[in-house]
């Protein structure tokens, strides 16, 4: 994902020799849509892929903003979100930035995908790290980017359920295929 491979990145331009074990097979597609600005673009810069980011990017140009029964209440457009977003601030799907880190680190870093860590053993000289398939890779240190129901976590620190506290929030987000929603507007980025 992406903080695994972010965090590959910099430590291979730190000198250090990472290895990713990625649970997924493949790099994803799509995804979630998130705003990259001010401190992500200084990271993005540091890394050395804040042009590759700037040429995924999504820029709408038109932001509709829709009351509860689904109808316009209000609309932004090129110029107004221009001047709104800047220079700084744009946004990305989830699977473009994970494939800008992956092809920066690629032939660099070894990636291990369809991979997924079974257990930790502390030893004298470092860390054991087994893998769902048997293998066990030694190491210094072990960073545990694996997200939601982090499975490093749990081994290191106990069952999610100590920790997690819902905020009762929630939050779905998608992209509309055209043919099935015809009236939605090619460039449009819409909001309820």
């Amino acid at each position: 994902g992406i903080a695994g491979l972010a965090l590959a990145l910099r430590l291979r331009q730190r000198g250090v020799a990472p290895v990713v074990v990625e649970r997924s097979r493949r790099l994803r597609d799509g995804g979630y849509m998130l705003g990259l600005a001010d401190p992500g673009l200084d990271a993005a810069e540091r890394l050395g892929v804040a042009d590759a980011l700037r040429a995924a990017r999504h820029v709408p140009r038109r932001l509709v903003y829709l009351d509860p029964a689904g109808r316009e209440r209000f609309a932004l457009d090129g110029p107004a979100i221009d001047r709104l977003v800047g220079d700084r601030r744009f946004n990305l799907l989830r699977g473009d930035i994970e494939r800008v880190l992956y092809e920066r680190v690629r032939g660099e870093v070894e990636v291990r995908f369809g991979a997924s860590v079974e257990s930790l053993e502390e030893k004298r000289d470092g860390l054991g790290v087994r893998l769902r398939d048997g293998e066990e890779i030694g190491c210094d240190l072990v960073v545990g980017a694996d997200g939601l129901n982090s499975r490093v976590r749990a081994l290191r620190f106990g069952p999610e359920e100590r920790f997690v506290r819902a905020l009762g929030a929630r939050v779905a987000a998608f992209l509309i295929d055209r043919s099935e929603s015809p009236a939605a507007e090619p460039g449009t980025s819409y909001s309820m």
